[in-house]
């Protein structure tokens, strides 16, 4: 949402904690314990995909099939490329949990690029930061939240 601002009118948080009711903040703490004791989530940023496209790949066509509206399906052989093509201006964000990976997420930005796909080429004129986040169902592990 470009253009977007929303002001928080907070010190800190402990402060936005105080402004909410006492239910809400058991409930926080609750969850920030349960948060704790869980395992924990390891954050890899790297700029080339390509290793890590076997693992990947499935999570972004689990999404891409759930999504009610469909784009062009992008390929392995996109999602490299663009690692070596565009290597400082592509960062693909990991998530894993015990060294299984449960997400990812592709950051790109760019002022003019020309993007090329199996079926389609398309170009970037402004400056633009896209990102998604593909994951697994919540049913089968605790990752980020689906955003895609």
């Amino acid at each position: 949402m470009p253009m977007t601002r929303l002001t928080l009118n907070f010190r800190d948080f402990d402060d936005y904690l105080a402004h909410l009711s006492y239910g809400t903040r058991k409930s926080l703490r609750r969850k920030f314990r349960k948060t704790e004791r869980a395992a924990k989530i390891e954050l890899e940023i790297v700029s080339d995909i390509t290793p890590h496209l076997e693992e990947v790949y499935p999570l972004y066509l689990a999404v891409h099939e759930r999504s009610p509206m469909k784009f062009e399906k992008l390929t392995k052989e996109y999602l490299s490329k663009l690692s070596q093509l565009m290597p400082e201006r592509v960062r693909f964000f990991i998530w894993r949990l015990d060294r299984r990976i449960i997400a990812f997420q592709h950051l790109a930005w760019c002022t003019m690029v020309r993007f090329m796909t199996n079926t389609s080429a398309w170009t970037i004129r402004s400056p633009s930061i896209s990102t998604f986040i593909f994951t697994r169902s919540a049913t089968s592990c605790a990752g980020p939240s689906i955003i895609a």
